[in-house]
């Protein structure tokens, strides 16, 4: 079973790991990613968690630096995370600040054997 919640749901994990026996999260915005993983466990997959508004606003040096703190962070402990936004992409986002934080997971995300 999967789930997707929006906000500050840090207080949710143990609940939906124990009790409701999720197997992935999809994730909004905001939520530290470590510390879901630390709750979840390497069992759970996580998808998230870009801020829609660094995505909307940029600069693309922005979109690179919060990708990377992302992508290089404990959450992909266990290799069970999907990079993606936090909720929805707003409305007139930038195709090209989409694709930019595309091309820095493909280039720097995938996990080593």
């Amino acid at each position: 079973p999967g789930i997707h919640l929006c906000g500050a749901i840090e207080q949710h994990l143990k609940i939906l790991k124990e009790e409701l026996n999720i197997r992935y999260i999809d994730t909004g915005f905001p939520l530290n990613l470590e510390r879901a993983r630390e709750i979840l466990g390497e069992d759970v997959i996580i998808r998230g968690n870009l801020n829609i508004m660094t995505l909307l606003e940029g600069p693309k040096e922005r979109i690179g630096k919060e990708t990377l703190m992302i992508i290089n962070s404990q959450v992909t402990r266990g290799r069970r995370f999907i990079f993606g936004e936090g909720n929805n992409v707003a409305p007139r986002t930038p195709p090209e600040h989409l694709n930019y934080a595309y091309e820095i997971v493909k280039k720097c995300g995938e996990y080593r054997y």
